[in-house]
């Protein structure tokens, strides 16, 4: 984290920036990350969602969750031409939960009435259904040749909940002045009535009151931070202000393979697939060919020997022994050539230029090169390691970096907006860096005497624009951020003047 413009913020920034640190290394954030991006290479898309879970550490304990969506569990309404998630009219997420876990994480919706009115919607979680059949094309052969038949997976009952962001712009119109939000939290707020004076920032000298003017549409509107809905097909929970001060659906959208004119991307996997499936019809045909030529067939006179000698004898069996009345003719006859069943040289050449081919389209022999390349010291490795990687890396890199830049961006939202009750906690410094720093509220929003809880939050939420979360440019392979160093450390060593905040 970043000042934007106030640069006597740099304390606060550092305070972000380790309280950041600390939150990915506690959550085991990466692990989301891996699972976006293994959505994103499978179906083209993945979504990270960043929600406040109050019982996150248990009860009343809260913290960010990041969670990973599925594409198949996120609806647009009117989604504009550019695709923008921020710019849809609404965005519904669906959550599949067990039943009873689903009443419990929603018993304090609406009294427990929410809760209550829950019905099952699966008899079998789909989720768990899906993985199932993955795995069962891999674990099915094994039993069978164990000779074992694989058991029937129990099924328990699920229910789907339905999370929906409205970019609802209805004003105040009416006489009287409305608080919206849930009662006594941080997300409360007094909407005016149309027209209704209200303070401004400028002070009238002779009577020493705020001037006031006339309430306009922007101050009235009554989700400014969107409406927000939680419901299930049978029942309503939640609708009133979405909770978070940042205002944006907490939905970041990953594509891989993405297209000006589609809202989602196209699987990396989906060009490789055909050619893999070819690879592999061909390898099945190369098995059957060597198992032909270890047991050909061949033709029996039935006039000679019975059906039990021709199963019996076997040509693939080593030291076979079997008697026949050789003198009345062939017993058995091996109708096709051996030399049929011979492998054509260019077949594996075949398989390795497919091979090859794949490697291109994924981008794997840049990699292959980069990971080589960093084992070799060298002056100019750094310059080497940016040529080699190629532009199918460098932009899998960049589809990564909207994401995690808005993530962070609602991260710091919540940070100001959460943990500013009482949370303490020891926020480690740099790596190889032996020191811990105690953080506590204060140190993000500075108390302020003759404050009231209202002003401290008015002023918390001031400081959401004074801050920005920055990614470096192909930060995730550390390649620029590693040349940066190095320049910087050289212009130290000359006497360059350099910001002990940029170093």
């Amino acid at each position: 984290y970043k000042p934007a413009w106030n640069q006597t913020l740099y304390d606060q920034a550092h305070t972000l920036t380790q309280l950041d640190e600390h939150w990915y290394n506690t959550t085991f954030a990466n692990m989301r990350i891996r699972g976006a991006i293994q959505y994103a290479i499978a179906t083209g898309t993945a979504y990270l969602m960043e929600t406040w879970d109050r019982h996150y550490w248990g009860p009343y304990k809260g913290d960010i969750r990041m969670s990973v969506i599925a594409p198949s569990d996120v609806t647009f309404v009117q989604l504009p031409r550019d695709h923008d998630i921020q710019r849809a009219y609404a965005v519904i997420i669906r959550e599949e939960l067990p039943i009873n876990l689903a009443k419990s994480a929603y018993a304090d919706l609406d009294s427990g009435r929410f809760a209550a009115q829950l019905t099952p919607d699966h008899n079998a979680p789909g989720w768990l259904q899906k993985g199932l059949r993955k795995m069962q094309q891999f674990v099915s052969p094994a039993l069978r040749v164990a000779g074992r038949q694989q058991q029937q997976q129990g099924a328990f009952p699920t229910v789907d909940i339905f999370h929906m962001y409205t970019m609802d712009l209805s004003l105040n119109d009416s006489s009287v002045a409305r608080t919206m939000g849930v009662k006594d939290t941080n997300w409360s707020y007094a909407v005016p009535s149309l027209n209704d004076p209200i303070a401004t920032d400028i002070i009238n000298p002779a009577t020493g009151n705020y001037f006031t003017r006339p309430a306009g549409r922007e101050d009235c509107l009554l989700f400014p931070m969107r409406r927000y809905t939680i419901f299930s097909r049978t029942a309503a929970g939640y609708d009133g202000s979405s909770p978070y001060w940042h205002g944006d659906v907490p939905l970041a959208r990953l594509r891989f393979g993405d297209w000006a004119w589609e809202a989602l991307g196209q699987a990396p996997i989906s060009d490789l697939k055909s050619i893999q499936d070819g690879i592999i019809a061909i390898m099945r045909g190369v098995e059957d060919s060597i198992a032909a030529r270890l047991d050909p067939p061949y033709l029996y006179d039935d006039q000679l020997v019975d059906a039990s000698w021709a199963k019996a004898f076997n040509p693939r069996r080593a030291g076979s022994r079997a008697a026949a009345p050789r003198q009345q003719g062939k017993v058995i006859e091996f109708p096709v050539e051996p030399e049929t069943y011979n492998v054509p040289a260019y077949i594996p050449e075949w398989i390795n230029a497919q091979e090859e081919r794949m490697d291109y389209m994924a981008g794997v022999k840049d990699l292959v090169a980069m990971a080589k390349a960093r084992q070799i010291p060298g002056a100019d490795t750094l310059e080497k390691l940016m040529e080699m990687a190629g532009p199918l890396v460098r932009d899998n890199v960049r589809a990564l970096e909207e994401p995690l830049q808005r993530c962070g961006e609602w991260r710091k939202a919540l940070y100001f907006q959460f943990y500013t009750k009482s949370r303490m906690l020891t926020v480690t410094g740099p790596a190889g860096v032996a020191v811990d720093v105690q953080y506590t509220p204060d140190k993000l929003v500075p108390l302020v005497e003759r404050e009231d809880p209202a002003q401290r939050v008015a002023r918390a939420k001031g400081y959401l624009t004074d801050f920005r979360y920055h990614i470096t440019e192909s930060g995730i392979s550390e390649f620029n951020r590693m040349s940066d160093k190095l320049l910087f450390i050289q212009l130290s060593k000359i006497g360059f003047p350099i910001s002990w905040w940029t170093l």
